[in-house]
């Protein structure tokens, strides 16, 4: 029988959405920030394999929460913000 895995609690989606914010503020782009916010958004599910943040099972929530914790700008987008050219 294939088991049913538990999904994240609210209070953590919302310790997980509060990470991502302070993520954010901690790299203190204010130009960039919605893109910042989007990238460590999409590293958040890209740990978990899952499409939102609602979906993610519950052994992935210290994963997701590192993740976001070490999170380091891309290159790309490092680079954006800069102002350097991506060649």
């Amino acid at each position: 029988m294939i088991g049913i895995e538990e999904r994240i609690t609210i209070k953590q989606l919302c310790e997980i959405t509060e990470a991502i914010k302070r993520k954010v503020e901690e790299i203190n782009r204010t130009d960039e920030e919605e893109r910042i916010y989007e990238d460590i958004h999409k590293q958040a599910l890209r740990e978990a394999n899952e499409y939102n943040l609602e979906s993610i099972n519950q052994v992935y929530f210290n994963p997701v929460i590192m993740a976001i914790l070490n999170y380091k700008l891309p290159a790309y987008l490092d680079g954006a913000i800069n102002g350097k050219s991506s060649e």
